[in-house]
């Protein structure tokens, strides 16, 4: 999924873009008095894209920044009507231009992973 999302996004003229992917693993059950009636668990992955936008505005250097989040069931024109939504708000935040880490200049992509306590 990750490649998934890059390759969109490399489509697009961003100046940098962060990927967060989250596995969540967890358990529920459902009690009827005393008794358990149903016990379910469920493992989620959901991604949070970052992306970063260059833009002048009276000559002054700007650079926005926009989120978003991408689940694995998209299809790739969702992912794409997501980037360019999101592409198109970075457009609006006037953050005075600031550089980039190395790491978030092509891609990066962060992973974590949470458990029920």
């Amino acid at each position: 999924m990750i490649d998934k999302i890059s390759r969109q996004l490399k489509s697009v003229a961003i100046s940098g873009w962060k990927i967060k992917e989250e596995n969540v693993e967890s358990e529920e059950y459902f009690f009827v008095k005393d008794k358990v009636d149903l016990g379910r668990s469920k493992k989620v992955s959901k991604y949070e894209v970052t992306l970063y936008k260059d833009f002048e505005d009276k000559n002054e250097k700007y650079r926005g920044s926009s989120v978003f989040y991408i689940s694995p069931g998209m299809e790739d024109a969702e992912i794409s009507k997501a980037i360019e939504e999101a592409f198109f708000a970075a457009g609006f935040v006037k953050n005075s231009w600031y550089p980039l880490a190395p790491a978030f200049r092509e891609n990066f992509v962060q992973r974590s992973m949470s458990y029920p306590n």
